[in-house]
């Protein structure tokens, strides 16, 4: 039994340390906009061609961000535009702005 749990613990481990890794590498190989404002935060992280992940922190229940849609979205319009149009709701909707 003891050996069980070795191996359940292993593997566990395991998939914590490659999910890790992916981030981490996804993380610091994407370019980010970063929007802040009192009601909470959004980092978008992107490639040229697409949005690799995304960040929330909330100060309020008001932020959600579908990843797969708006990644859709972006990849209709271009990143380039996208980010644009991001930025212009941000900052319209909220009293923060993006960098």
């Amino acid at each position: 039994m003891k050996k069980v749990f070795m191996i359940i613990g292993g593997i566990f481990c395991f998939m914590l340390v490659v999910g890790l890794a992916i981030y981490i590498y996804t993380s610091a190989t994407s370019e980010k906009l970063v929007c802040t404002s009192s009601q909470g935060d959004i980092t978008i992280m992107y490639k040229k061609d697409k949005i690799t992940g995304s960040k929330t922190k909330t100060k309020t229940k008001r932020f959600t961000y579908d990843l797969d849609g708006q990644n859709a979205y972006a990849q209709q319009i271009g990143i380039d535009a996208y980010l644009e149009e991001f930025t212009s709701w941000f900052e319209e909707n909220t009293d923060g702005t993006c960098k």
